[in-house]
């Protein structure tokens, strides 16, 4: 399977392509971990193993990290950024390495190196982040609690 002529984008489809945006709030408030989702579709006529890798492996957490489709199959590997960690910056990369397999059992670490140089197909994506100023003006904030009189209210019928 070391067919050179094949091309990335002949053996996967990926959503997004070229870019992950993470929104990064400058709020300590909101420490929740940010998330994406990279789609992947198996546009080739055989089965195929995928692989995603990071330069910043203790700043996400990818799952599934490796997979194998069927032709035609779709699945959805969650890109999630650490909270604790989240040191994510504009210079982390993600790399997708996709290669055709004769059927669609999981690849293991030792098989991935096995295949010829050639035949992995890879695409890089980049980080975007992008900073999120929390303020009376963020729609993803509750909206504010009622003024104190009807708290007074609602607490004198309890």
């Amino acid at each position: 399977t070391g067919d050179t002529s094949l091309t990335f984008r002949s053996l996967l489809h990926i959503e997004p392509d070229s870019v992950l945006i993470f929104r990064k709030t400058s709020s300590t408030v909101q420490a929740q971990s940010q998330s994406q989702v990279l789609k992947l579709k198996n546009v080739h006529s055989g089965c195929i193993a995928f692989k995603v890798k990071t330069t910043a492996p203790k700043s996400y957490l990818v799952r599934p990290a490796s997979g194998a489709l069927g032709p035609g199959e779709t699945d959805k590997v969650q890109i999630i950024m650490q909270p604790a960690l989240s040191e994510c910056d504009s210079n982390h990369r993600f790399l997708v390495q996709v290669v055709p397999v004769s059927d669609a059992r999981p690849v293991s670490r030792e098989d991935w190196q096995k295949f010829p140089r050639g035949s992995v197909k890879e695409q890089r994506l980049r980080v975007d982040v992008e900073e999120v100023q929390v303020g009376a003006g963020s729609p993803s904030l509750p909206s504010p609690a009622p003024p104190s009189g009807d708290l007074k209210v609602k607490y004198d019928e309890l």
